[in-house]
C-alpha cells in the first residue's frame, strides 16, 4: 500500500490535462491536491501500522481506512479522466492506476487480517 499511496502522490506532480500549447499538472488542480492530501495520509497510516510514532492501529482498521482512500483516490482519477476525454494526461491515468493497487492490496490485507483473527 505503501508504493501505491506513493504512486498516486508523484502523479500529482505530473500532467494530468494537456493540450496543443497547455500542460496542467495534478498539484495545480483541486482534485490533484486531494489526491496529494490522501497519498500523504496513506503514507502516514502505514508509518503509524508499523509503529513510526505515537499512533497505534489494528489491521483491520488499518485495510479499511487505506481501502477507502484508495477507492477515493480511483474514482477522482476516473471522474476527471472522463470529464477530460482526450486531454487526459499521463498524470491522471497513473493516479487513477495507483488508486486501483491501493485498493486491491487493502483488500487483500483487509482478508489476511480477518484470517489471522480466526485463526486466534
Amino acid at each position: 500500500m505503501a508504493a501505491a499511496a506513493a504512486l498516486a502522490l508523484v502523479s500529482t506532480f505530473l500532467p494530468w490535462a494537456s493540450s496543443l500549447f497547455v500542460s496542467v499538472s495534478g498539484i495545480r488542480t483541486a482534485d490533484g491536491k486531494i489526491v496529494f492530501v490522501l497519498g500523504l495520509l496513506g503514507l502516514a497510516l502505514v508509518a503509524a501500522r508499523r509503529g513510526l510514532g505515537p499512533v497505534r492501529i489494528g489491521p483491520r482498521a488499518f485495510a479499511s481506512i487505506e481501502g477507502i482512500l484508495g477507492l477515493i483516490v480511483t474514482i477522482t482519477g476516473v471522474a476527471d479522466a472522463a470529464d477530460l476525454g482526450n486531454a487526459a494526461d499521463v498524470g491522471l491515468y497513473l493516479a487513477v492506476i495507483a488508486g486501483i493497487a491501493w485498493t486491491a492490496a487493502a483488500g487483500r490485507a483487509f482478508l489476511q487480517g480477518r484470517r489471522e483473527s480466526r485463526l486466534t
